[in-house]
């Protein structure tokens, strides 16, 4: 049986071919990465086309059961973030309190604590509450062999509302995995989407995304691949059913240097003969 994800854990193979390497949004990105037994820090950096330069940090340090992880921005945001294992207490036990800061005309503040619990392989649970918007979000997943059922629901207590309510059911094994969800209540009402991941070789791998609006019969599909040209390198290329084709190819250049290119493009402007949504995007990695 495959290992039971969380229900935000769900889709993660599929995004790491459908979203990760795609950095044309950002005429360049340098990324500086440091980790140590129990500690990390990571540094970055990028042109962002609309919005200038773009600068963050972050970090994190483990002390016995505690994690502490903080992060800041160069438009005036902050995160702080303390996590504790209670696996003594209880196996699979996790608490979480997370604290956002945004420090424009309003100097926002989003605080939130939660917790987390995993049985075995066989199910997943969480609670958060967001005490300055006054929301509560719980998930829970539960599998056995290979398939599973999975919810999430949001509740406003403040406005006494129901947000969103998402039930998900699954496929998984070692080679693919197949997920639909589906929305109700305030945000995403009516929202199915299906998410579709195959291995097909050692080197190659798919992935397709399927969005439709049951109300308004929208549909939105996302289909991609990714490629193992070497030990070194990879390739991936996806297309967009509102006409988007996007590929990238990223190398290691060396033990702690990764390089990526990576180019995207509009079907309309090839027909017009215009680069007005053209975009390409370089990124450098180098962790340490």
């Amino acid at each position: 049986m495959v290992k039971l994800d969380s229900f935000d854990t769900l889709t993660q193979k599929h995004d790491e071919i459908l979203t990760k390497g795609y950095c044309f949004n950002s005429a360049g990105t340098l990324k500086v990465s440091a980790t140590g037994e129990n500690y990390s820090f990571t540094s970055k950096v990028a042109e962002k086309r609309d919005e200038g330069m773009l600068g963050m940090a972050w970090a994190s340090f483990k002390w016995n059961a505690f994690t502490i992880k903080h992060k800041r921005n160069t438009d005036r945001y902050a995160q702080y973030i303390v996590k504790a294992d209670l696996n003594k207490l209880l196996q699979g036990l996790e608490a979480n309190a997370d604290c956002k800061i945004w420090k424009n005309l309003d100097s926002t503040v989003d605080p939130s604590i939660s917790l987390t619990y995993a049985y075995k392989d066989q199910a997943n649970a969480s609670i958060k509450l967001e005490t300055g918007s006054g929301r509560v979000t719980t998930s829970f997943t539960a599998g056995q062999k290979n398939l599973g059922l999975g919810f999430e629901g949001r509740f406003n207590y403040i406005e006494k509302s129901a947000e969103k309510a998402t039930f998900a059911t699954w496929l998984l094994k070692p080679r693919t995995r197949l997920i639909v969800k589906y929305s109700f209540g305030v945000v995403n009402n009516g929202i199915c989407s299906v998410d579709f991941y195959q291995k097909l070789t050692d080197r190659a791998k798919i992935s397709a995304h399927l969005v439709k609006n049951i109300k308004s019969s929208v549909n939105e599909l996302e289909i991609g691949g990714a490629y193992l040209l070497d030990e070194f390198s990879e390739i991936k290329g996806k297309i967009q059913s509102g006409g988007n084709m996007a590929m990238s190819l990223s190398r290691r250049l060396s033990e702690n240097l990764m390089a990526t290119l990576a180019t995207q493009i509009n079907s309309e402007s090839l027909v017009s003969h215009s680069d007005s949504k053209y975009r390409l995007g370089v990124r450098l990695d180098f962790n340490r």
